[in-house]
């Protein structure tokens, strides 16, 4: 996977395989993480995420170890969305949710 850098932002060339997990684990979608701004992310979303509350949720990084970032949602269009990171809340240390749900999904 080749990703391009430019000032202040990283773009993948195929999108780096995540996931989104709902705040308090009741959902997850899988999805490509396919530009990285300083502060934000652009997602398109893989699975169908109709009814869920996107307002804010966890980008999680599954391939790569425990790695998450709270998010909110800035702009929908389509499959595709766009989010800004929130700092982590007091609660946000320990979320054992937000482990892998299968390994099939990612390659390594």
């Amino acid at each position: 996977m080749i990703a391009a850098r430019k000032k202040g932002h990283v773009t993948f060339a195929h999108g780096l395989n995540a996931e989104i997990v709902g705040t308090e684990g009741q959902w997850r979608r899988h999805c490509k993480l396919t530009f990285i701004p300083a502060i934000g992310a652009c997602l398109r979303v893989l699975d169908a995420f109709d009814g869920l509350d996107l307002c804010q949720f966890f980008l999680v990084l599954p391939s790569r170890g425990q790695v998450y970032r709270r998010c909110q949602r800035l702009v929908l269009f389509g499959d595709t969305v766009s989010v800004e990171f929130l700092p982590l809340a007091a609660g946000d240390r320990n979320l054992a949710f937000l482990e892998p749900a299968s390994d099939d999904f990612f390659e390594v």
